[in-house]
Protein backbone atom coordinates (compact mmCIF):
# COMPACT_ATOMS: atom_id res chain seq x y z
CA UNK A 1 0.00 0.00 0.00
CA UNK A 2 1.13 3.13 -1.00
CA UNK A 3 2.41 5.93 2.07
CA UNK A 4 -0.87 8.39 2.40
CA UNK A 5 -0.19 11.88 1.26
CA UNK A 6 -0.07 14.84 3.46
CA UNK A 7 -3.34 17.42 3.96
CA UNK A 8 -4.09 20.83 4.59
CA UNK A 9 -5.47 19.53 8.12
CA UNK A 10 -2.73 17.24 8.81
CA UNK A 11 0.17 20.41 8.31
CA UNK A 12 -2.05 23.11 10.33
CA UNK A 13 -2.40 20.54 12.88
CA UNK A 14 1.39 19.96 13.24
CA UNK A 15 2.33 23.45 13.39
CA UNK A 16 -0.32 24.17 16.18
CA UNK A 17 1.12 21.33 18.44
CA UNK A 18 4.97 22.78 17.76
CA UNK A 19 3.12 26.55 18.29
CA UNK A 20 1.91 24.96 21.86
CA UNK A 21 4.81 23.38 23.13
CA UNK A 22 6.35 26.81 22.77
CA UNK A 23 3.74 28.56 25.08
CA UNK A 24 3.61 29.42 28.96
CA UNK A 25 0.24 28.16 28.91
CA UNK A 26 -0.89 26.35 26.20
CA UNK A 27 -4.02 25.15 27.92
CA UNK A 28 -5.20 28.88 27.37
CA UNK A 29 -4.09 28.59 23.30
CA UNK A 30 -6.68 30.31 20.95
CA UNK A 31 -5.66 30.12 16.91
CA UNK A 32 -6.67 31.84 14.16
CA UNK A 33 -5.14 30.73 10.73
CA UNK A 34 -4.40 33.52 8.60
CA UNK A 35 -2.92 31.71 5.33
CA UNK A 36 -1.73 28.29 4.53
CA UNK A 37 0.07 27.71 1.04
CA UNK A 38 1.34 24.44 0.05
CA UNK A 39 4.71 24.99 -1.88
CA UNK A 40 5.46 21.21 -2.61
CA UNK A 41 3.94 17.80 -2.88
CA UNK A 42 4.80 17.35 0.73
CA UNK A 43 5.48 20.69 2.02
CA UNK A 44 3.07 23.80 3.39
CA UNK A 45 3.77 27.47 4.47
CA UNK A 46 1.40 28.55 7.23
CA UNK A 47 0.81 31.79 9.00
CA UNK A 48 -1.12 32.76 11.64
CA UNK A 49 -1.62 33.91 15.29
CA UNK A 50 -2.36 32.55 18.67
CA UNK A 51 -3.40 34.21 21.86
CA UNK A 52 -2.94 32.41 24.86
CA UNK A 53 -1.43 33.65 28.61
CA UNK A 54 2.19 34.75 29.50
CA UNK A 55 4.20 33.90 32.59
CA UNK A 56 1.92 36.51 34.11
CA UNK A 57 -1.54 35.17 33.48
CA UNK A 58 -2.48 38.27 30.94
CA UNK A 59 -3.54 37.56 27.56
CA UNK A 60 -0.99 38.10 24.25
CA UNK A 61 -1.17 37.43 21.23
CA UNK A 62 1.57 35.41 19.36
CA UNK A 63 2.27 35.91 15.16
CA UNK A 64 3.87 33.12 13.91
CA UNK A 65 4.77 31.72 10.30
CA UNK A 66 6.02 28.12 10.04
CA UNK A 67 6.81 25.57 7.48
CA UNK A 68 5.61 22.22 7.76
CA UNK A 69 7.22 19.41 5.54
CA UNK A 70 5.90 15.65 5.82
CA UNK A 71 9.15 13.47 6.46
CA UNK A 72 7.67 10.38 7.43
CA UNK A 73 5.32 7.77 5.81
CA UNK A 74 2.31 8.27 8.21
CA UNK A 75 0.88 11.65 7.78
CA UNK A 76 -1.57 11.39 10.51
CA UNK A 77 1.47 11.03 13.11
CA UNK A 78 2.79 13.82 14.20
CA UNK A 79 6.10 12.63 14.69
CA UNK A 80 6.20 12.24 10.87
CA UNK A 81 6.00 16.16 10.62
CA UNK A 82 9.20 18.65 11.11
CA UNK A 83 8.15 22.10 11.76
CA UNK A 84 10.18 24.97 11.64
CA UNK A 85 8.26 28.42 13.33
CA UNK A 86 9.56 31.85 13.58
CA UNK A 87 7.81 34.21 15.91
CA UNK A 88 6.86 37.83 14.29
CA UNK A 89 5.87 41.39 15.50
Amino acid sequence: KPAEKPDRILAILSVREEVLSQLEAPKTAEFDVEDEIQVGSRTWWIRGQVDAQNAFGAMIRGRYTATTEFTGSNPSAIDDWTVLVTWTK
